[in-house]
Parts: C-alpha cells; sequence; structure tokens
C-alpha cells in the first residue's frame, strides 16, 4: 500500500529515534514495535530492528473456536542503528511498503495503546499528588 515511509534521520539516542518511528508510524496510521535488538560483544544495543505491528505471521493454537488476528505479515521495516565512530543512531526504512490500508483510529493498533515513558511518569506524578 502506498503509506509514506519515515524519513531517514539522526538522534542523540536510541529512545528518541524508536519514539520517532513511533509517533511517524501513529501520523500516518501505522503501528511500528520492536521486532529484535542486537547487542555487542559487551551487551550494549547498537541495532534495533522495528516492524508494522501487522507484520508477524498468525499461527493458531486453537482447537474449538475458529480465531482470527488483524496479522497481515505485513512486509514494512525499519531500523535504529548506532555505528561504532558515530556518536548519533540513524533511523533508515529498510522495507517502507505495508500490505494494508493505514488505519483511522490509532486505538486498533495495540503498540500505540501503550502509554510513552513521559506518560508514565506524568501518571506518578499525578498521582502521588492526591496522596
Amino acid at each position: 500500500m502506498a503509506l509514506e515511509p519515515p524519513p531517514n534521520r539522526s538522534f542523540e539516542t536510541q529512545d528518541e529515534a524508536i519514539q520517532f518511528l513511533r509517533d511517524w508510524g501513529r501520523d500516518h496510521g501505522f503501528g511500528v514495535t520492536v521486532k529484535r535488538s542486537i547487542k555487542d560483544r559487551h551487551g550494549i544495543v547498537y541495532k534495533v530492528n522495528l516492524r508494522c505491528d501487522k507484520g508477524r505471521k498468525f499461527t493458531s493454537t486453537a482447537t474449538k473456536r475458529d480465531t482470527s488476528t488483524c496479522m497481515t505479515e505485513c512486509p514494512f521495516q525499519a531500523t535504529v542503528k548506532k555505528l561504532q565512530q558515530d556518536v548519533e543512531w540513524t533511523v533508515t526504512c529498510d522495507r517502507p511498503e505495508h500490505n494494508h490500508e493505514p488505519s483511522d483510529i490509532p486505538a486498533t493498533h495495540p503498540s500505540l495503546r501503550k502509554p510513552t515513558i513521559d506518560e508514565l511518569i506524568g501518571w506518578r506524578y499525578w498521582h502521588s499528588s492526591w496522596h
């Protein structure tokens, strides 16, 4: 489908880069989730592969019911990577195509219903002020 891919950009932190991709996806009708994180030999993450939240293949283990899913095996993939000599994290879109229409309602994507770190901190502050 013709969903606009995110632009290639650089960020100071890994979290900023991933949040940019999640925000971009939400604003353009799709959710983004982490597929895999890759660490170096010291255990430090240097690469994160992300995919559309509809990107898995659904395999049902149900034996009594006919179940369904929103998974469509969407091929969209993006990478957040930190090169050894760089201090910046780069965002690149490896496979920009989607096999589904954009969503009009962000709440249809489970990955977009999760609160951000800033929201969690805000809720914790708000909740503690009531005690």
